[in-house]
């Protein structure tokens, strides 16, 4: 029940921040309308994925397009409560579960080494990455993505990775003697680095890390959560999201 209720308050919280009264909000959500399919994909190792991928419904012939990477311990249902905001501003969205967790998990075992895991986890957004472009109704110039917590950091690497991402947000990164050293020499860029001020300092960490443009946003928590999803209850958070995406795939 109680996780239940912080869903439709995130929910809620997202739609007020960005429209500003429940009626129009309602209104929007309702003409929202978007075509949604699970899918599976396969990533660049050949492991094997389950998706959520939408597309909205508004006479666009190319969608600008975000990917949605979930916490540790989680599944891409962490980020059904953005989902029909993102398609009643134009944007195609795919949420997947990462290797060995939710729904992914036909053939692939967790390691041991949570080094080599997170590793792994990279190729998990190149073959999300593969995906999307393959869509005809996809603009390939406008690809975004964003990521929680232990994913953060995953999508991090990915923007020093993958050229066709355009810009990425990471909520909560925190910096840990676990995280990988990349085998490759690579420069992240346009990472919007949202935290709160237990994490503010891993997320400097990684922003001295990352090439301009980038930003980094600490929130105080207003409804006494400050982590992760939990972070993005803040109505300002939202919007400082939604703000960086239209900024790099939106305005040109």
């Amino acid at each position: 029940m109680r996780l239940i209720l912080r869903s439709v308050v995130l929910f809620l919280v997202v739609l007020l921040g960005l429209v500003g009264s429940s009626s129009s909000l309602l209104s929007q959500v309702v003409s929202s309308n978007a075509t949604v399919k699970e899918v599976e994909f396969a990533a660049e190792d050949n492991v094997f994925l389950k998706g959520t991928y939408g597309v909205p419904e508004n006479g666009q012939a190319k969608h600008p397009a975000i990917i949605f990477v979930h916490e540790r311990g989680g599944d891409r249902k962490q980020w059904a409560p953005f989902m029909g905001v993102f398609y009643q501003q134009g944007y195609a969205v795919l949420a997947y579960d990462v290797r060995g967790q939710g729904e992914s998990t036909s053939n692939y075992r967790v390691p041991q080494d949570d080094l080599q895991y997170r590793l792994d986890l990279v190729k998990d957004i190149g073959g999300a990455l593969k995906f999307l472009m393959a869509q005809s109704e996809i603009d390939p110039q406008r690809i975004g993505i964003a990521g929680i917590g232990f994913s953060a950091n995953t999508v991090w690497a990915s923007m020093g990775i993958y050229p066709e991402l355009k810009a990425a947000v990471a909520v909560s990164i925190r910096f840990s003697h676990l995280q990988p050293v990349y085998p490759f020499k690579f420069a992240p860029r346009r990472v919007l680095f949202m935290t709160d001020p237990i994490d503010k300092n891993g997320a400097q960490f990684f922003a001295e890390q990352t090439d301009d443009p980038k930003q980094v946003n600490v929130y105080i928590a207003e409804l006494n959560f400050d982590y992760g999803m939990e972070l993005l209850q803040e109505a300002r958070a939202t919007q400082d999201m939604f703000a960086w995406f239209k900024r790099f795939l939106l305005s040109f």
